[in-house]
């Protein structure tokens, strides 16, 4: 449930992240997405490293919360 929460907070009309994901492809199907990202972050657990690109994203993110 917490990753829909987090689709659904998105915000529309934002330039794509590093994934090229747009917002509204997400939040088009909330539940899907949610389905989808969870097996990823599963398969991301499961071989304990993320790519390059998962941890250049987490360190963007906690320097842009306020």
């Amino acid at each position: 449930m917490k990753i829909v929460s987090s689709i659904k907070m998105l915000k529309r009309g934002k330039a794509a992240g590093p994934d090229n994901i747009p917002s509204e492809v997400l939040k088009a199907d909330p539940n899907q997405s949610s389905n989808n990202l969870y097996g990823f972050f599963g398969k991301i657990w499961e071989k304990e490293e993320p790519g390059l690109s998962i941890r250049v994203a987490t360190c963007n993110r906690c320097f842009m919360d306020p």
